[in-house]
């Protein structure tokens, strides 16, 4: 499992978590956020809270898993087996797509589709500031 980060273009092998199987790797990921929400590469603040939601859609297609913190972090995640040779290739230009296609959504836009999913969205309630700080990471 590789992490990827955006910002730098670097990419650090997690390889102690080995899944066998995409959809699992998926679930699992979805279900342990701190897998690789703990990662110091990541530099996330400190959150209490956040909402994991798979199979996030997109005009360029579903993203994985995408995380948003309670501090407004927004967290793309992108899967692959390495099976395949072009699978680093493949997943690094996926998740630049997914990230550009991303800065088209809007908060109701992620309000919307977490409805559509029965998903928990309360945490959009919790913070006053909270959709102000989302809005403008998604457009960084």
């Amino acid at each position: 499992m590789y992490l990827y980060d955006l910002k730098t273009a670097d990419c650090k092998d997690l390889n102690k978590y080995k899944i066998e199987a995409e959809y699992s790797m998926q679930q699992q990921l979805s279900e342990n956020p701190q897998i690789l929400l703990s990662s110091p590469d990541l530099a996330l603040s400190p959150y209490e809270s956040i909402i994991a939601f798979r199979e996030y859609p997109t005009n360029r297609g579903p993203i994985d898993i995408l995380y948003i913190t309670d501090n407004g972090d927004i967290i793309i995640v992108e899967t692959k087996l390495l099976k395949n040779p072009e699978s680093h290739r493949t997943v690094v230009a996926q998740a630049i797509d997914y990230a550009k296609s991303f800065t088209e959504e809007t908060v109701d836009m992620i309000k919307n589709k977490m409805r559509k999913k029965n998903l928990d969205y309360s945490l959009f309630d919790k913070n006053i500031s909270f959709e102000s700080i989302l809005d403008k990471n998604i457009q960084y």
